[in-house]
């Protein structure tokens, strides 16, 4: 099969399931008595629309095309940097090298990608 076919099937796979995914919490959250609330399955259709938010991403990165996937990722790299440096400790000392990191070394890496070098 070819990339294209391969991707089309795959999204279309993602789809379906999340198709049924979505029936299902719709009709569990029917099932409820009136008035009632489930933690539960509030949280299973939050996940569900945020499965749909990222499809919908990452099906508009390569609907833009090799510039937009890598701009996406891009984007997701940046932010995981980010929360990783959040989560651990940093000295006064660090922030010089923070900042090559974020500002110079991590657009440099996507650069070179986006440049087929």
């Amino acid at each position: 099969m070819a990339v294209k076919e391969t991707l089309l099937l795959t999204l279309g796979a993602v789809i379906a399931v999340l198709v049924v995914a979505s029936s299902i919490g719709l009709v569990l959250r029917l099932r409820l008595p009136a008035g009632a609330a489930s933690a539960t399955i509030d949280n299973l259709n939050t996940r569900i629309k945020a499965w749909w938010a990222m499809i919908l991403l990452i099906g508009a990165a390569i609907w833009a095309g090799k510039g937009g996937v890598i701009a996406l990722f891009a984007f997701i790299s940046f932010q995981s940097l980010r929360e990783f440096i959040s989560l651990t400790h940093t000295r006064r000392g660090d922030h010089r090298a923070l900042l090559w990191s974020f500002f110079v070394f991590l657009p440099l890496q996507y650069w070179l990608i986006a440049t087929d070098w």
